[in-house]
């Protein structure tokens, strides 16, 4: 599978979140059962940058930021060092592993808003199947 870049040149963070999706899913193909169609905006506060990633089970579109009046599935709202740590983060039954230091760090991000996943009850399995497919672990 390949993961499709939609802009010319793409943001540092379209470029890292199109690669570790590409590299994780040769890397494990059975993670391909995590392709869902499915659209996700990823939002890096401290950096102003957004990307757009959209997927289906036969191909994912890393794109710029979504326009306002465009809905996504889930959206990701966090620095960048939040991110990384998410990404960074062990999994659990495809959340961040509450018995691992880094998990810790992970969920304490998200339970004391340094994280934000919206609207994340109505869009957990979506967040669940991103996270596992974005884990570098």
């Amino acid at each position: 599978m390949i993961v499709e870049q939609l802009e010319p040149e793409p943001s540092g963070l379209a470029s890292m979140v199109g690669d570790l999706i590409e590299q994780n899913l040769a890397r494990d193909p059975a993670r391909k059962r995590l392709l869902r169609r499915a659209l996700v905006a990823i939002e890096a506060t401290d950096a102003g940058v957004g990307i757009s990633v959209s997927m289906d089970p036969e191909h994912v579109a890393v794109g710029g930021r979504l326009s306002p009046d465009a809905p996504a599935d889930l959206t990701v709202e966090a620095s960048s060092l939040e991110l990384l740590a998410l990404i960074d983060a062990p999994l659990r039954f495809g959340v961040a592993d509450p018995f691992d230091r880094a998990g810790r760090r992970a969920l304490a991000g998200v339970m004391r808003g340094r994280i934000r996943l919206r609207p994340l009850v109505r869009s957990f399995a979506t967040a669940r199947r991103f996270t596992m497919l974005l884990s570098t672990r």
